[in-house]
């Protein structure tokens, strides 16, 4: 999925760990952790960049 910025609003975790450049077990930690929004389709785990993008502006304002 994209929004109008042509910016992906859902991410595989392979893909959200290469974007960071963090391991693939780091994004587990934080999914794990709750630290990272996400959640799964069939057998497959998604990070919901739109709201963790949400989660950072809003801790940014306190």
């Amino acid at each position: 999925m994209e929004n109008n910025n042509n910016e992906r609003l859902l991410q595989t975790m392979d893909d959200f760990a290469l974007l960071l450049g963090v391991s693939i077990e780091t994004v587990r930690v934080w999914v794990r952790k709750n630290q990272v929004p996400s959640f799964k389709i069939g057998k497959r785990r998604l990070i919901n960049v739109r709201k963790l993008k949400k989660m950072i502006d809003e801790s940014e304002i306190v």
